[in-house]
């Protein structure tokens, strides 16, 4: 028999605790992304690597 599998999304109390407005999660994002390209230049980033940091 297959193990049960959870529907319900697994996140970190840091990720849960609360909701950023969308001006804050833009600037979250920006950030980032900034960091990013400093680390690895403008060809190292990828779409993924944005969406997973």
């Amino acid at each position: 028999m297959a193990p049960a599998v959870s529907k319900t999304p697994h996140h970190s109390s840091a990720h849960s605790a609360r909701r950023l407005s969308a001006d804050d999660r833009r600037q979250q994002i920006l950030d980032m992304a900034a960091q990013l390209f400093i680390q690895r230049g403008f060809e190292g980033v990828r779409m993924a690597d944005l969406a997973q940091a």
